[in-house]
Parts: C-alpha cells; structure tokens; sequence
C-alpha cells in the first residue's frame, strides 16, 4: 500500500470515504474509514484514499470505549495503516501545543505549502518534531 504524505490536500473532494484517525490525549487512537472532516490535520494519500487526523480531546460527545493505545494496536491493524495513525497522533499533539508563538505568544497559522506552523508577527516558523530512535 503506497502511502503519499502530503501537506495539503488535492483540489476536489475525495472519492469515496477517508481514512479518518481521531487522536484522544495525544496516543490514544480509534480509525475508521469515514466522511472527511473540513477541520482535520491532512496527512496524505493512502492509494488515492485521503488520511486525516481529528483531534476528539475536547469533544463532549466521544465514546472513549472505541479509543485504545497506539501501542495495544501493534498487530491489530496492518503496518501502513499504524503508522500512518503514529504519525497523526504526533501530528495532533504538535499542532495543539504550537497554537501560540513561542517567542512572542501570537497564535500562530499554518504555513502554506509545507508542515509547519509561523507566527504572523515576528515569522518564527515550528515544525514538528522529528525523533528517530534506533534499539540495538
């Protein structure tokens, strides 16, 4: 299954149902196949399926029975689809914790075209974190 990751998605609507991964308290994960949301974090293209992230933490309405670990779904769901649900659950947490500048504290925009966040006032620009771990 090739997974594109894209910033933005294509013009148009998707064809069919998305690959929705809803994130509650940054690791927990419930994915499902479902509607695209007009205020979800677009990951990419998952053979031509749109993947988008949600985040559920202050949502009064969510069955938190559905959400289980990240790490609890090792094996229950193949490896695309993990890890596509890791990164959205990184993804989510850096997107909640870069709303506000950290040198001048103005909420921050995303920046078109590319995976960041930048301050309208003083132009500083956040990414997300990359954290490679290598276990020998």
């Amino acid at each position: 299954m090739p997974f594109t990751p894209l910033t933005e998605p294509p013009d148009g609507t998707p064809d069919g149902p998305a690959l929705v991964v809803a994130v509650h308290e940054g690791r927990s994960v419930f994915v499902v196949d479902d509607d695209a949301p007009t205020d979800g974090l677009f990951l990419g293209l998952l053979d031509g399926r749109w993947c988008v992230a949600v985040d559920v933490r202050d949502e009064p309405d969510v069955d938190l029975d559905l959400f289980r670990d990240l790490r609890a779904l090792w094996g229950a769901l193949d490896e695309v689809t993990w890890t596509i649900a890791g990164r959205a659950a990184q993804l989510v947490d850096w997107q909640r914790t870069h709303r506000f500048c950290g040198q001048c504290a103005t909420p921050t925009e995303p920046a078109p075209g590319e995976r960041a966040r930048r301050c309208p006032r003083c132009g500083l620009a956040a990414f997300p974190r990359l954290a490679p771990a290598v276990i020998t």
